[in-house]
């Protein structure tokens, strides 16, 4: 209880810290938006608080948890370069914890009984050859784990979060690769600046954490690379850059039981 008290306290605090930033933030949209004649001042508003409760949030969280990683106790004080690879270790480890529990708790919400029958990709699965007998993982949890993405993206879709989306398996590497674009992802501010600031190792996406909960769990893929891109797709000048698109690309899928 006490430790619920002291987040809450820590959030609140942290709110009013970061408000300054974001408000400037959705100062500048709105001269932005004036010019492209996009979003209302009430959109605009609600995308900040959103941001900034998401940020905000996350941040407490992971402040805590870099105050715990300073009590963990020093292993091989001797030599400095080990030790500071552990404490990373430790806090990576922390961060997909965080996400996967945050990414269970929304699939759990969302997609409860989603599965393969939910997924359609845009790329028509290859002809059987002999590759498909190389793959490290099974295909159809693959697919269950897609077909839980795309239900709660869905979700997230309807609720004004994102817009237009996309899960491709590209037919040339069929397997190998899987990728997801997230057009108007409400959060990328918020997963921009904590990418940007590096002050704390936890997400601020998610759908990051809804992806990495589905692979892993459903898929039941116990080692992947995740990727995350930010992408202006109007423009490739830097005066002009204002992404939009969250792009995750999920690399080296591996089942180690499989």
């Amino acid at each position: 209880n006490n430790r619920h008290l002291l987040l809450q306290q820590k959030v609140i605090e942290m709110n009013e810290f970061v408000k300054p930033a974001f408000s400037n933030n959705n100062k500048d949209n709105k001269e932005f938006n004036k010019k492209e004649g996009e979003e209302s001042d009430i959109a605009q508003e609600r995308r900040e608080n959103y941001n900034r409760n998401l940020y905000a949030t996350t941040r407490a969280y992971g402040e805590i948890l870099l105050a715990n990683n300073k009590e963990q106790p020093n292993i091989n004080d001797s030599n400095n370069n080990e030790k500071s690879n552990t404490k990373r270790y430790y806090l990576r480890n922390k961060a997909k914890e965080y996400d996967l529990l945050w990414g269970r708790k929304m699939l759990q919400s969302l997609a409860p009984n989603a599965d393969r029958k939910d997924f359609k990709s845009i790329f028509p699965r290859p002809e059987q050859d002999s590759k498909f007998d190389k793959m490290s993982y099974d295909e159809n949890l693959l697919l269950d784990a897609l077909g839980s993405i795309r239900v709660a993206l869905d979700a997230l879709q309807s609720n004004g979060l994102i817009s237009h989306y996309e899960i491709s398996i590209p037919e040339d590497n069929y397997g190998e690769v899987v990728t997801i674009a997230v057009d108007d992802d409400v959060s990328i501010n918020s997963q921009i600046l904590t990418k940007n600031e590096n002050k704390h190792p936890l997400s601020t996406s998610p759908v990051i954490a809804i992806v990495r909960s589905a692979i892993t769990d459903k898929g039941r893929i116990s080692s992947f690379t995740l990727d995350t891109f930010f992408i202006d797709p109007t423009t490739t000048k830097q005066e002009l850059y204002k992404p939009t698109q969250l792009l995750i690309s999920l690399s080296s899928l591996e089942d180690s039981t499989y």
